[in-house]
């Protein structure tokens, strides 16, 4: 029929415009809109692969092109529909290892449901798997400096992490207890190591704080010594931000984060104030923001600059940005709050929110400056105004630079 024709000509056209690709050392890309791939001979030569597809035909093909490549690749991105297939480009049919020398980029991953129940229980049947891939003496990737775990994690052991311990500047995975089990027994993240890592994005499972610090599952503990040199830091979890603020202080290796984003938790005036006071170079927070549960007592709104000023020495000289997902807070006791911060963090110039409460917040940040008890600092909270309401801020930028 005709459609059958012009599907084969597509299928052939795709293909012979891949097979083009490959001869110019150019990228490949392959997703769940492309009809099967059928890639012979074996292209040679690639630089690039990018595979999204849920189809396993494909993806063992991909894995089979990526083994071919193996000495020029330099990028490497799968998806495929489940984790355990996606280990199989570090072994030949005779089962040697495959070493890819000249790779920097990294992202493996599995199309993962968007509830959060259904991601801990597959988490959950995922650690007690038998047995997961271990390469054991394998060093696939000596000049990594991007990995990237989507869903959950698919080796039995170290084998992405060595050999690279003095290259890799960027991770981002799920953390829970059969990987943080991982780390501590094949001392994956051990003191000075990893000198270049710069960026660290973790997504925490069955994390309430008090889980978060038992020992048994140090999360936090585990979390923060990943790279201590990392000054950009993204965790994701659902914790409560005024018990994060005892946490961080007693814990080593916080002391070099700049930018830390904690998209998930709410946190009000007294926990960032904490925060910034435990961080000496935190620069950036990212948080959501929650209505501060208490008041000093007997303090009116008008006396809140002066009893701020009198009570809390100033501090975060560094700290710069506060972006806080407002969601359905009270934008004004929001803008009250960020003036509050700005009159104790010197530096502290950016309160960005999200562009559609943007007109609000400034509107009632230009009120509350020009009332009593603010007037009077107008000049150090004008800068908060005229520079930082807008959303796309640099320390914005400088986090979506990383996802």
């Amino acid at each position: 029929s005709r459609s059958d024709n012009e599907s084969q000509f597509a299928v052939q056209h795709f293909n012979s415009l891949v097979a083009q690709l490959g001869q110019l050392g150019n990228t490949i890309e392959h997703n769940y809109n492309c009809r099967p791939m059928r890639l012979e001979p074996p292209l040679t030569g690639i630089c690039s692969l990018v595979h999204m597809d849920d189809n396993q035909v494909n993806g063992n093909l991909l894995m089979q092109l990526a083994r071919h490549n193996a000495p020029t690749l330099r990028t490497l991105k799968v998806t495929l529909g489940k984790a355990d297939n996606l280990t199989q480009h570090l072994q030949n049919a005779d089962g040697s290892y495959v070493q890819y020398p000249s790779l920097c980029v990294l992202e493996l991953g599995a199309y993962l449901s968007w509830d959060i129940e259904e991601q801990e229980q597959e988490q959950e049947k995922e650690q007690q798997q038998q047995q997961l891939p271990v390469f054991p003496g394998a060093t696939p990737f000596p000049n990594l400096r991007h990995l990237s775990f989507k869903g959950s994690y698919p080796f039995g052991d170290d084998t992405p992490f060595r050999g690279n311990a003095d290259t890799l500047e960027y991770l981002s995975m799920d953390l829970y207890p059969r990987v943080i089990g991982i780390f501590k027994e094949r001392q994956v993240f051990t003191h000075d190591s990893h000198p270049k890592l710069q960026y660290v994005s973790l997504v925490f499972f069955q994390t309430r704080t008090r889980a978060m610090l038992d020992t048994d599952v140090p999360y936090m503990q585990t979390a923060l010594s990943i790279g201590p040199n990392a000054c950009v830091r993204h965790f994701a979890h659902d914790i409560d931000g005024s018990e994060l603020r005892f946490v961080i202080p007693s814990l080593d290796g916080y002391t070099c984060i700049q930018v830390l984003s904690l998209a998930c938790m709410a946190m009000d005036l007294w926990d960032v104030m904490a925060l910034v006071k435990a961080l000496p170079n935190l620069t950036d927070l990212h948080t959501i923001f929650a209505k501060p549960g208490t008041w000093p007592s007997g303090i009116s709104n008008q006396k809140l600059p002066a009893y701020i000023i009198a009570n809390y020495p100033r501090m975060g000289g560094r700290f710069r940005c506060w972006r806080s997902d407002l969601y359905d807070a009270d934008v004004k006791v929001a803008v009250k709050c960020m003036l509050l911060l700005a009159l104790v963090c010197p530096n502290f110039d950016y309160a960005a929110v999200s562009s559609g409460d943007c007109e609000l917040f400034m509107a009632h940040m230009k009120k509350i400056i020009s009332s009593n008890g603010y007037r009077q600092h107008a000049t150090r909270l004008r800068r908060l105004l005229f520079g930082g309401w807008r959303n796309e801020i640099p320390s914005v930028r400088t986090l979506r630079s990383y996802y």
